[in-house]
């Protein structure tokens, strides 16, 4: 959801706000909006393919798990072990409220 929202909600907003041929008056003229260091953002959509989308989403679940006093996970073959599991038992991507608190509850033991 964040990725969602950080890299397409918000530039998509952008855009919105400021298209790509918006001016502002600089003195007595007209001039560009997006110039210099302001660019155009391009927003994007996660695709599981791309290696710095599944970097973000790792980060971003380490950072959580670090905040409720779990061990996260940099190794990449365990995310891809997870994902590909997850897959193939639940194609819709839904997973069940016993699933999710048998996970929660099994990383919790494993990090006291």
């Amino acid at each position: 959801a964040r990725f969602e929202e950080y890299f397409a909600n918000l530039p998509n907003q952008m855009l919105k706000n400021f298209p790509p041929e918006q001016t502002q008056k600089d003195g007595a003229k007209r001039v560009p909006f997006w110039t210099g260091t302001k660019r155009v953002p391009a927003p994007i959509t996660f695709d599981a393919n791309v290696p710095s989308h599944v970097t973000f989403i790792v980060a971003a679940a380490n950072l959580r798990a670090e905040a409720y006093g779990l061990r996260g996970s940099l190794d990449p073959d365990v995310h891809a072990k997870f994902t590909l599991a997850e897959t193939k038992e639940k194609p819709d991507a839904a997973m069940d409220a016993d699933t999710g608190g048998e996970a929660a509850q099994n990383a919790r033991d494993e990090a006291q």
